[in-house]
This record gives C-alpha cells, structure tokens and sequence, in this order.
C-alpha cells in the first residue's frame, strides 16, 4: 500500500526537493530510509510535517476574543477618570488633576498625618496610591470637580499587628427618611455639611509605616518612609477611628468648632438620593433620576421601551432554568448578573419600594443565573425606565402618628409580626429622640 503524495509541496530548505508535479523521486544508496512491513520511503517523503504545511492566512479569532466579549468588557471598565498617577499627569486634564493632588497633600500636612523617618528593621511599609473621581455638584454653590484621594493599600495590612477592630456604624436610610419626614410636616430648614477629609481626623493606635505618595517624594529624602499619626483612607481601621474622634467629641458639653465644616447649603443631594421641596405645601420629594439613569446606561438600557409593572405574570422563575451545559455556564460568565442586582437592590432600599419583590425573586438565582433570569433582571430595569422620575413623598402630617406600621404576615404569620414589632420599637426610641414623642406604635397586620 503506498500513500499519495500531499497535494502542497514542503518548502525548499537549502535541498532539492520536486516540485508537487513531478513523481516523487528517492535516492538509493546508503542514506536511504529502511523500509519496514512493505513501506517505502516515499510514503515518509510524501508526508509534509507540520514546520513544512502551508500556513492558513485566515484564522478566526477564538471566542473569548469575540465581538460582543470586547464590548461587554468596555462597558464594565469605561471610565472618565485616570486610574494611575501616570494616565492623571499625561491626560488632557492634567492641570485640574494636578490641582487636585497638590490640594489633598495639603490637607495631609495641615493635619500632620504622618512623618518621614528610617523604616525599622523587621518593618514593612504598606504601599498606597492615588484614586481620581469627577465629583457632580451637589449644590449650586458648586460645579464639577477634579477630586484626588490618596488612599493606603490596607489590603496588605496584617490582623494583629496592622489592625485590630474595624467596625463602625454607619447611617442607615430609614433613619434618612425619619428626619426627612420630620422636616417636611413641621416645615424646618434643612441644610447639608460635610466634614472636609473626615478620616484624616482619627488618631491611630498601631504603628503604621506607609511609602510616600507618587509625585510627591520629598527630594534628598527618598529613603525615608512616612509613618502614620493619623487614620488614611485605605486603611482598615480609619472608619473606626473616626467614629471614636467623632463621638468623643459629640459626648462633649460645650459645642465648640472641632472640625473644618464645608457649608454645601440648602441639601439637594445625599447618597445618590435627590431632595427635592415644596415649602407653600409642606411636601418633600426623595427620588434616584441621575442614580437610575446613570444604572440604565451602565447595562444599555437607556433606549429601552417601558413596561407598566416591575415583573410581568409570564416569568415563572425557578432553578430549573439554571444553566445546564458548560455552553450555558460559559455564556451566562460574561453577563453582570450581581452586579446588576445589586445596583436594583440600593434602588429600592433607597426610594423604590415597588422593586421590593422583583428584586427578592431575581436575587435567589445569584449563584448561578440562567439566560431566563437574566432576562427578568432586563424586565425591571425596563421599569425602572418608565418610572425614572418617581420616587418617596413626605407631607404634612402634624395630627397624624410618626410611627405607623404595616406588615404582611400571609406565609411568616408571627415570625413577620414579631419582626415589625422589632422594628416599631427602634422607629419610636428614633422618634424620642429626636423630640417627638409617642406613647405607642399602632401596628396593622393580615392576620
């Protein structure tokens, strides 16, 4: 049996070989290949090896390198801002930058956050960086505006040693609404302050060595490394400190100004939530226009129709539609599904209630969502574009009860009911202290 030669002829490489049109020819002689089992040598000439095949000239990309992939990926990591001290002193906006940077390193040296000294043996200095953000107005007295934060790389600092407790308590949004409440029935003033490098004020208690700041090494002094007096964003422990500097001051009898204050003026704007009053009607309006618009645009969404309802009654969502194949899994990697959901979860904490049970329907499929899920998520975003301006109201209600609650126990009876009496109790201590009080909670359930 003889094989026929390759249609390609191999590359000449310094030999004679023939051309793909003339018969195979084989010298004789003492170089000649042996021939085992009937085989000859010109099945082994005939055969081109891989070195010596033509090379193919169209090769598709794989497909982890496909359109869609790339334009998916740019649209998670599309950004305005500089992400290294580099990109900030090589942009188009390098002054404003600049500006920025020269501003937060004076804030540091006015607040004598660290000094330079020799690094002690047996010491590791924590790295830090910089983080540049474009700051929207939060009122009128403001515009746009370059924003640098010089941030410690506390993700390299050691349980124990570096740190030790971290917790700090922070605002939560039903506290927000409380007051909010309480400024549109009674018609108050309501303003808006912010403490200006708010963590630069906690003292630290651990001895913390950090490198100094890109672009702002101290010249002749290179070898030194500062070491930290005072709390740094980055750090594990600055919101703590803080929070202790903050209280050991408010527990104080004598007010007194403590801290650099930056009147920002009448509050339009916080945590991404718009205030927006009426003072003739005594109303007050919480709603998430930029917040939601901005989500819509990160997911293309801005461009889609409407729909009246947050999930329509044809999406029967169960773990049956969970990927199967490695093809779906694949497919489904490359969809920001908790991201997603987490952006809708701030929504409806902050001032879309309606989302409530969408959002606790799409979050059970989180740990591995299929391509009908994801669909349901596209759903409410839909919504949320038929419904961008609306948003929580507050009127007047001077004869009516600060507290009322409602809960639906239909499926967790007295668990539920056990869970809003919690829950009326903490609102009425809140109420108390702000000055309003309130002999009892009056509670409406279902059953």
């Amino acid at each position: 049996m003889e094989l026929e030669p390759h249609p390609v002829a191999p590359e000449n490489r310094g030999g004679s070989h023939p051309s793909s049109d003339d018969p195979v020819a084989v010298e004789s002689g003492e170089n000649s290949l042996p021939t085992s089992g009937g085989s000859t040598t010109n099945e082994l000439q005939a055969y081109n090896l891989a070195r010596d095949r033509q090379r193919r000239t169209n090769i598709k990309p794989p497909s982890r390198l496909g359109y869609e992939d790339m334009v998916s990926f740019a649209l998670l990591v599309s950004r305005d801002e500089p992400t290294t001290f580099h990109g900030a002193i090589t942009s188009h906006e390098k002054k404003g930058w600049m500006g920025s940077m020269v501003e937060e390193i004076g804030s540091l040296q006015k607040n004598h956050t660290w000094e330079l000294v020799q690094l002690l043996e047996g010491k590791k200095a924590i790295g830090c960086k910089w983080v540049y953000k474009k700051k929207p107005s939060i009122s009128k007295k403001e515009g746009e505006k370059f924003k640098a934060r010089l941030i410690a790389k506390g993700y390299s600092q050691q349980k124990g040693i570096d740190y030790d407790g971290i917790f700090s308590p922070v605002v939560r949004h039903t506290s927000i609404r409380v007051v909010l409440a309480l400024v549109a029935s009674w018609d108050l003033h309501l303003e808006q302050m912010d403490v200006k490098t708010a963590f630069l004020h906690g003292d630290l208690e651990e001895q913390i060595y950090m490198e100094q700041p890109d672009g702002f090494t101290q010249p002749g002094h290179e070898h030194l490394v500062c070491k930290l007096k005072k709390s740094l964003y980055g750090l594990k422990q600055s919101p703590r400190q803080w929070y202790k500097r903050f209280d050991s001051y408010m527990l104080q009898i004598d007010y007194k100004r403590n801290f650099d204050m930056k009147d920002l003026g009448a509050a339009t704007k916080i945590l991404e939530m718009e205030i927006h009053r009426d003072r003739d009607s005594r109303k007050l309006w919480l709603s998430q226009r930029g917040y939601v618009e901005k989500v819509l645009d990160r997911f293309r969404m801005n461009k889609a129709k409407p729909v009246s309802t947050p999930l329509a009654n044809h999406f029967k969502l169960s773990s049956e539609q969970c990927p199967k194949t490695d093809r779906e899994i694949e497919d489904m990697a490359k969809v920001p599904y908790a991201s997603a959901i987490g952006y809708l979860t701030y929504a409806m904490v902050c001032t879309c209630p309606d989302l409530a049970h969408a959002v606790s329907q799409v979050c059970k499929y989180m740990f591995k969502p299929g391509r009908h899920h994801w669909e349901a998520v596209k759903w409410v975003f839909r919504y949320m574009k038929g419904t961008v301006g609306h948003g929580v109201i507050f009127g007047n209600q001077q004869n009516d009860p600060l507290v009322v609650g409602y809960v639906d126990s239909d499926y967790a009876e007295y668990m539920a009911v056990a869970e809003a009496a919690k829950e009326a109790l903490w609102f009425n201590g809140l109420a108390k202290e702000l000055g309003v009080e309130q002999s009892g909670v009056q509670l409406h359930g279902d059953s």
